[in-house]
């Protein structure tokens, strides 16, 4: 992570595939950021009106020295920050084991520019390495964290806590609540 105008806008991220084959196409996604509460009128990097935002130039290099960029108007936001993608697509080349995608933000009116990000992308014709994951299953097809043990929401047996909630037993709890009820109706 990178920044510039007082650290206003922010070059957050460079993304790229972890693998891909020789000569084939991928893409890499930048993500820029903007954090500026106000932006003075008379800023020279400033654009638009409501809301008001920095006139950037997101600028990025790929192999073999291909150079892609987007002209951008980032806007303000009232929370937080707002952020932006922006994508570019490479060839990857052949006979390199690796090679690698950097990116800056240049602002188009003052000329202040964050550094580089970078991120590097394995070149290879092998298959990449199996991940951990089992790949989904029918019961689980988007490999969601397991709650509770059994058959889930209503299945019985489930329970349905998320792991990281101790186990009270349902029992327990409803003996205190009749314990707690008792006691109440004994003081009235």
């Amino acid at each position: 992570m990178t920044e510039t105008k007082s650290g206003n806008v922010i070059l957050r991220e460079v993304a790229v595939p972890n693998q891909v084959a020789p000569g084939e196409t991928f893409e890499a996604t930048v993500t820029v950021s903007n954090g500026a509460g106000y932006i003075n009128p008379l800023d020279g990097d400033k654009c638009a009106l409501a809301p008001p935002g920095y006139k950037i130039e997101v600028v990025c290099e790929g192999p073999n020295g291909a150079t892609r960029s987007t002209d951008d108007c980032i806007t303000t936001t009232e929370i937080g920050t707002r952020d932006e993608e922006y994508e570019f697509v490479f060839t990857a080349p052949s006979g390199a084991n690796s090679t690698t995608v950097e990116a800056h933000v240049e602002m188009r009116g003052s000329g202040m520019a964050t550094d580089d990000e970078t991120a590097t992308v394995t070149v290879s014709d092998s298959a990449p390495a199996e991940s951990d994951s089992d790949g989904g299953s029918s019961d689980n097809p988007f490999d969601l964290p397991s709650f509770g043990s059994g058959g889930g929401a209503g299945g019985g047996g489930g329970g349905g806590l998320p792991s990281f909630v101790p186990d009270l037993g349902i029992q327990t709890i409803g003996l205190g609540l009749a314990g707690l009820l008792l006691i109440v109706a004994v003081i009235s």
